[in-house]
């Protein structure tokens, strides 16, 4: 029995229908603008708009749970869920090879977020509820440079991380009730977090946009109002839209 199993050829997949937006942020489009890319349980899927043919990244050994593409298009990274126990893995593809260029494993049971500095440079990757770390990898040596607590001691859980678009030393966490600007320091292989300043709002985050120039930060929140984030001072401009307030 066994010598006739080996002899029979792996199935191979030709095509996926479905797309279960389970995901955050789950559905991307290349910076090319010639194929979208999303996840689909366990695989990555890169479909071609214009004819739907599709190409598939296996890899993984449990469901995708974060995508992000480079802003060159040269690179991919997707987290997955694991058990509990065991490490979750964060894969950095290679889009034009089709290929795994860096299989990272640090985090535990879950990557919430993956995010690539604005030159490809670095890959900043958040660990879910079970790990709440935050760790920056070099995308070219694909070795760890630092990590760090992603939320204060007593802060909520964190959800989202979004690098900066000019500088590669920037980036945003946020999620319940926290809400950081971090800076690398590529020397000491440290990150240093401060606290935005939003006076008595508090809020859970969910995503995080970052204008062009880097000058504003918006922060999607749970709560149906977006918060303006001023980047360079830290601090809150303002909320909205204004809702209306009942008497008494």
């Amino acid at each position: 029995m066994g010598d006739e199993t080996r002899n029979i050829p792996e199935l191979e997949l030709e095509g996926v229908i479905g797309f279960n937006g389970h995901v955050p942020f789950g559905l991307r489009l290349h910076p090319n603008r010639k194929h979208l890319i999303y996840p689909l349980g366990s695989i990555i899927i890169l479909k071609r708009i214009e004819d739907g043919k599709q190409e598939f990244l296996h890899g993984h050994s449990n469901n995708v749970s974060c995508i992000s593409v480079s802003k060159s298009g040269s690179y991919i990274a997707s987290g997955q869920v694991n058990f509990m126990g065991f490490k979750a893995a964060v894969i950095i593809w290679n889009y034009a090879e089709r290929t795994i260029h860096a299989q990272l494993l640090l985090h535990k049971a879950k990557v919430e977020a993956v995010a690539f500095s604005p030159s490809d440079k670095y890959l900043v990757s958040l660990g879910g509820r079970d790990d709440g770390s935050i760790i920056v990898w070099n995308v070219e040596t694909k070795q760890a440079i630092c990590g760090s607590p992603a939320s204060a001691y007593g802060a909520g859980h964190c959800l989202t991380v979004e690098y900066s678009n000019t500088n590669d030393n920037i980036f945003a966490s946020a999620g319940n009730g926290t809400l950081r600007v971090w800076e690398l320091d590529l020397a000491n292989r440290k990150i240093w977090p401060t606290e935005c300043r939003t006076g008595k709002l508090s809020r859970t985050v969910k995503c995080i946009e970052i204008s062009e120039a880097d000058q504003f930060m918006f922060c999607g929140t749970t709560s149906g109002d977006i918060m303006k984030i001023n980047l360079k001072m830290r601090l809150l401009i303002s909320n909205g839209p204004v809702k209306e307030k009942y008497n008494q």
